[in-house]
């Protein structure tokens, strides 16, 4: 089973003529606007708040039948970013995933087996699988939770995380992670290999003015699509 990552984004088409400034160190006004917004959208300081982002996500489920409703204005769920996929083999199961901006920036994994009549968190914590791989790092945003389903059964599962590592020289590390699960999202395994645990890395200048010189350049609204054909 073949599976392929596809980065569709605006920055990846730019990557080739952004990079070629980078190492002459030299930007256009649009260019430095562009990588500022990059900034501010993926930089995600941990907030708290009096309502955690997946009870507001439990009260929303609980609206059966309604359409839509909002069941809170708490700044702390903006750009949520949330992702639904149903398993193409089995409509009863159902993942969601979403950004939680409480005790760190994590994407819960929220899964269903009766077709949304009830709900369950999934064990994978996106913190703790950081952590294990980077100890010394402080996770300073990142977003895109995504999931994509083989003919199998198998889930697949990608987010990204934008960090801040000690004596990185004022770049930011950006790195795009991936998991997947065999038990239709309630648990998950990731590959330890440093080779083949990540889609892609890269780095971003601090404060969003460039692209670092660390890896692959940035990653950005990442879809995955499978090749279920054999």
């Amino acid at each position: 089973m073949k599976l392929k990552f596809y980065a569709l984004s605006s920055l990846m088409l730019l990557l080739c003529a952004v990079s070629l400034s980078a190492q002459n160190k030299t930007l256009t006004e649009n260019q430095k606007e562009y990588f500022r917004e990059l900034w501010k959208e993926k930089y995600h300081p941990a907030k708290g708040s009096e309502h955690g982002a997946s009870s507001q996500l439990a009260e929303t489920f609980k609206a059966n039948g309604l359409g839509e409703m909002k069941v809170s204005s708490n700044t702390v769920t903006d750009e949520g970013e949330p992702f639904i996929m149903v398993n193409p083999n089995d409509s009863d199961n159902v993942v969601v995933s979403y950004m939680d901006l409480n005790n760190g920036l994590r994407f819960p994994i929220y899964y269903t087996l009766d077709g949304g009549n009830s709900w369950n968190l999934s064990n994978f914590n996106t913190v703790d699988s950081m952590a294990r791989f980077h100890p010394t790092w402080t996770i300073a945003g990142g977003g895109d939770p995504v999931f994509a389903y083989d003919s199998n059964g198998r889930l697949y599962f990608s987010w990204l995380y934008l960090s801040q590592a000690p004596n990185s020289n004022n770049e930011d590390p950006m790195e795009m992670y991936w998991a997947w699960s065999d038990d239709k999202g309630q648990t998950w395994k990731m590959v330890n290999d440093t080779n083949d645990r990540l889609i892609g890395s890269g780095s971003l200048i601090f404060g969003g003015i460039a692209i670092g010189s660390a890896g692959d350049g940035i990653f950005d609204r990442q879809w995955m699509a499978v090749d279920r054909s054999g």
